[in-house]
């Protein structure tokens, strides 16, 4: 019988060798593997702070070319802001930048805002500046929007536009219904 513990103990021996080194090797993947995780959210968090950077500059960008402007064309940028945002139907922001009262008044929910912009705006529009007006903070201009895509087959909209300019590039906003 001593003959057969003697054999046994090499073969005990080298199956924990192997277990041994398989958890060896699994400490070592594991290991490789977090490190590269943690050099994915390092470049993961540098690209994020490089977008947040170039999305300052931008802005601070902009702000610096609105300060630029005079009054009207500043209006009329914003006008063609407010605009762009109603045709790429970012409601949740054009719904931002109206005036309380106003939507107190005329659109209590974004819902009722969002059924009105798509049952009232062309999907594509062309905006013609006509008249413009200051009345202290207050800025009124007065739009014609035609459908780009009808073009003139369809008689153009004439909306009026009132703005407060808070600061630059800060203001809020509120049209006449159609």
């Amino acid at each position: 019988m001593s003959k057969r513990k003697k054999q046994n103990n090499p073969n005990l021996v080298l199956i924990m060798v192997i277990i041994i080194a398989l958890l060896v090797g699994i400490s070592v993947l594991i290991k490789m593997n977090n490190n590269k995780n943690g050099e994915t959210q390092k470049a993961d968090k540098d690209v994020s702070i490089s977008q947040e950077k170039i999305a300052e500059y931008k802005s601070d960008e902009e702000l610096e070319k609105i300060k630029s402007m005079n009054e009207r064309t500043r209006i009329e940028y914003y006008i063609s802001n407010y605009m762009k945002l109603l045709e790429e139907q970012n409601y949740d922001k054009a719904y931002s930048l109206l005036n309380k009262t106003y939507k107190n008044n005329y659109f209590k929910t974004q819902k009722e805002f969002e059924e009105y912009c798509e049952k009232n705006f062309p999907i594509m529009m062309n905006i013609t500046y006509d008249n413009f007006e200051r009345n202290g903070e207050i800025y009124v201009i007065w739009i014609t929007v035609t459908d780009a895509i009808r073009g003139s087959k369809e008689a153009g909209k004439e909306i009026n536009f009132v703005v407060k300019e808070n600061t630059f590039n800060d203001y809020e906003l509120s049209f006449s219904k159609i």
